[in-house]
């Protein structure tokens, strides 16, 4: 309720990769908040992980992606990003009206 940034972790495999670009950009989307998504990369015994951990503004854009690369991302978060786009679409304090 409310929260401006959500972080998320995964193992996703390689073959499910854009399953899991495609639910991160819903999350921040329908929750119109960043979302920093980590997944696993590498082998194990059994499968191959895909990577992919970005992070994603509020509207769905993603504004970093690590690929397949194990490194640390950076990307300047603005609380009053989140702000101008909830005023704009007013979808999330809709919801927290309708629960209060």
């Amino acid at each position: 309720m409310g929260s401006n940034l959500f972080v998320v972790l995964g193992c996703w495999p390689q073959s499910r990769i854009e399953h899991w670009v495609t639910l991160l950009k819903a999350r921040a989307i329908e929750n119109q908040a960043y979302v920093i998504g980590v997944n696993r990369v590498g082998k194990d015994q059994e499968l191959e992980y895909g990577g992919r951990s970005m992070i994603i503004s509020p509207t769905g854009e993603v504004l970093v992606d690590a690929f397949e690369e194990t490194i640390v991302l950076e990307s300047t978060i603005k609380e009053s990003k989140v702000r101008e786009w909830r005023n704009e679409f007013t979808a999330v304090q809709e919801f927290i009206d309708k629960k209060n």
